[in-house]
């Protein structure tokens, strides 16, 4: 292993930092609640609602090579950032269905994509193509 791999290789936790990983995991996931409570009870909710159910509903057909990007309420990811593209490296034929512990999965995966991170590496990722629209400069 290099020095730079090394350098990037997850922590380890030891278990007297268990405590206090816990406590930022659910006060995350209390604000992530809390956000989701302030939308959901907003007067407009339905009509966000209905938008982000015909924003995903469009359908697109991306060829390989082609930029990507987010459609608008539809990321779902850590990678690509909003309005940063992503390339499509292949079509998943069949789409896939479960993930690689065999859970089914919400959606199927029918697009593997790439960025390059900050490390300067090619990641790929598979996604539904119903979250992608292509990218603008």
């Amino acid at each position: 292993m290099t020095d730079d791999a090394e350098d990037q290789a997850d922590p380890e936790i030891t278990p007297d930092e268990v405590p206090a990983l816990l406590r930022i995991m659910e006060a995350r996931r209390d604000g992530e609640e809390r956000a989701f409570a302030k939308v959901a009870t907003s007067p407009d909710y339905p009509d966000v609602l209905r938008s982000a159910f015909a924003t995903y509903s469009e359908e697109n057909t991306f060829d390989i090579g082609v930029l990507v990007q987010w459609k608008p309420m539809m990321r779902n990811r850590r990678y690509p950032i909003e309005g940063i593209p992503a390339i499509v490296v292949r079509r998943l034929e069949p789409p896939q269905l479960v993930d690689s512990d065999g859970d089914p999965l919400d959606e199927p995966w029918d697009l593997v994509v790439g960025v390059v991170d900050g490390t300067h590496t090619f990641r790929l990722t598979q996604m539904a193509s119903t979250r992608l629209m292509p990218w603008s400069e």
